[in-house]
């Protein structure tokens, strides 16, 4: 069994020349006393714990993701922005290289709020305009379970029946509101709300009522997966009704780098190849 496991991944890592240089860079890093690093438009990204999440990392932002990131983040800069579901820091850091003044992550599992800081760190300039928060957040303020994923600790999530499995870790981690958040802390605006919760992300923006209401998001940046919303107890539609309810349109970038209104049809259209829609007030 051994023999065959190993004879796959050898397979594997041989089937592009790509991923052969990225093995190599990977294993003699690994000896170095810096571990191995990827970089996006100036920001570094460490602390990997398996050659697989440093290989699925390099992919994890598109261009069009940068492309939404880097326009919002001038649009309104200087204004705050919230990453939920920071996981290591790579759209933090972004945000913050980008021109939003405070960028507030919010990352739960201690593991991976431990590698966000890490790299907080590797990035100085962009970091100090970075506060990181170990807390989920969700529709009501309290403590809830969360299943940790060690083989994946970017898809750990809200604990639900499905994720039991032979490596699951369940933790308890403290949640809070987008709404109680910005009243304890003070926070007025919004400027670019981005929401990576596996599903959850209704949950996300109904403990927000009061800052949606008020327009106090400029712009909101979510994953759209129907099975993960599905697997959660939420769909897709509820998940639209939601922002249309509190007046936010889909939108898209222009040629020009701004954002613009689009149909909800074509915003979800592309989403099946991005995952990713922007919602805004126009």
């Amino acid at each position: 069994m051994k023999a065959k496991t190993f004879k796959r991944k050898a397979a594997t890592v041989l089937s592009t020349s790509e991923m052969l240089r990225a093995t190599a860079k990977w294993y003699i890093s690994r000896f170095a006393p810096q571990h191995p690093q990827l970089k996006f438009d100036g920001v570094k990204i460490g602390h990997f714990t398996s050659f697989s999440e440093y290989w699925n990392y390099r992919s994890v932002c598109s261009p069009e993701d940068i492309a939404t990131f880097t326009a919002c983040a001038r649009q309104y800069a200087g204004g705050v922005a919230f990453d939920v579901g920071a996981n290591i820091g790579l759209v933090s850091l972004l945000l913050a290289n980008f021109g939003c003044s405070h960028t507030y992550s919010f990352e739960p599992v201690p593991i991976t709020h431990q590698r966000l800081l890490k790299n907080i760190a590797l990035n100085p300039r962009a970091g100090k305009r970075i506060i990181p928060v170990p807390l989920a957040l969700g529709e009501a303020p309290g403590e809830i379970d969360f299943a940790v994923f060690p083989d994946s600790y970017g898809q750990s999530k809200i604990y639900t029946p499905d994720c039991d499995g032979p490596t699951t870790q369940i933790i308890r981690v403290s949640v809070s509101t987008i709404d109680s958040f910005c009243r304890q802390h003070s926070i007025g605006d919004v400027s670019f709300l981005k929401i990576d919760v596996e599903g959850r992300e209704v949950d996300v923006l109904l403990g927000a009522r009061q800052q949606l209401a008020e327009k106090r998001v400029k712009s909101i940046y979510l994953e759209v997966i129907p099975l993960a919303l599905t697997n959660a107890g939420r769909s897709e539609r509820e998940l639209f009704e939601l922002l249309h309810s509190f007046g936010y349109s889909s939108a898209r970038l222009s040629g020009y780098g701004t954002v613009r209104q689009c149909s909800l049809e074509s915003a979800v259209e592309e989403a099946r190849n991005t995952r990713n829609m922007l919602f805004a007030v126009i």
